[in-house]
């Protein structure tokens, strides 16, 4: 079993220049597909696929969410493999939700969950990849993961198995073994109780939000960082230094209980 795990995009996005976004998706999605011709069994999206830009119309905006889920579509293994989108700080949530509710982006079917994205930090959806137990949580935009409370409710009435839950978001939690320019302020913070709550019922965190890669021990639970899109960004500079490089993740594990995930960062 494999799930493929795409991340800050910022399609339409160029960095003053520098970058062509359109390019970088293109060169992903080709070796993505070269890397597994058979497809993958979940593709899913960590947030920023589309920057939020005030100087671009509503129409185009919606048109690069529907080329990238078109793409991301093609990706997969089988039409039951789903495609799955937690939101990042750059997307609007209003068209994110408008388009893939039109679309066959799996990303929502459970009566657990409201529909779309715009009850902003709330989301928290839960399915099943194969034997594991895959967890959508919204880090949100100036709330705090207010899913967290959602998902410590959800674990009281829906047991899995231990260890065998693996949670993706946007934004990574702070801890003092990872340090990020992006870690400015309160906006990226996790609650303290966050491992409390899910300590029993998660081992492997995967994130967005800071296009590089990194392993982290969190000590209940081992945190991974997905490579960007767009650009790699050198985190110990003290400005934004990115690399034109596109990357992306794999998670491969075996289709039993508790069996351990192997992360293949591609860049």
């Amino acid at each position: 079993m494999e799930i493929l795990q795409l991340s800050d995009i910022h399609y339409g996005a160029d960095y003053d220049g520098k970058f062509n976004t359109a390019n970088q998706w293109a060169t992903v999605v080709k070796n993505a597909k070269a890397r597994n011709p058979k497809g993958y069994d979940a593709v899913i999206i960590t947030g920023d696929l589309v920057d939020d830009d005030p100087n671009v119309d509503d129409k185009t905006k919606a048109t690069r969410y529907e080329d990238i889920f078109s793409d991301a579509l093609s990706l997969c293994a089988s039409p039951s493999a789903p495609v799955l989108v937690t939101p990042g700080n750059h997307d609007n949530r209003k068209i994110l939700t408008e388009v893939a509710d039109c679309l066959p982006v799996k990303s929502w079917n459970s009566t657990e969950q409201p529909k779309g994205f715009e009850d902003i930090g709330s989301q928290c959806h839960v399915i099943k990849v194969g034997s594991k137990v895959v967890v959508l949580l919204d880090s949100g935009t100036e709330e705090p993961y207010r899913g967290i409370a959602k998902l410590a409710a959800y674990t009281k009435n829906h047991p899995w198995y231990a260890d065998d839950a693996m949670i993706f978001t946007h934004k990574p939690f702070r801890t003092e073994r990872l340090y990020h320019r992006f870690m400015v302020g309160t906006n990226n913070v996790m609650p303290e109780e966050f491992g409390s709550q899910v300590f029993p019922y998660a081992k492997n965190y995967f994130c967005g939000h800071f296009h590089h890669w990194s392993q982290v021990d969190c000590g209940w639970m081992t945190m991974f960082t997905c490579p960007g899109i767009q650009c790699q960004i050198d985190p110990y500079s003290k400005g934004c230094n990115p690399i034109a490089t596109p990357g992306y993740q794999v998670i491969s594990y075996t289709d039993c209980a508790n069996a351990d995930v192997v992360i293949h960062p591609v860049i």
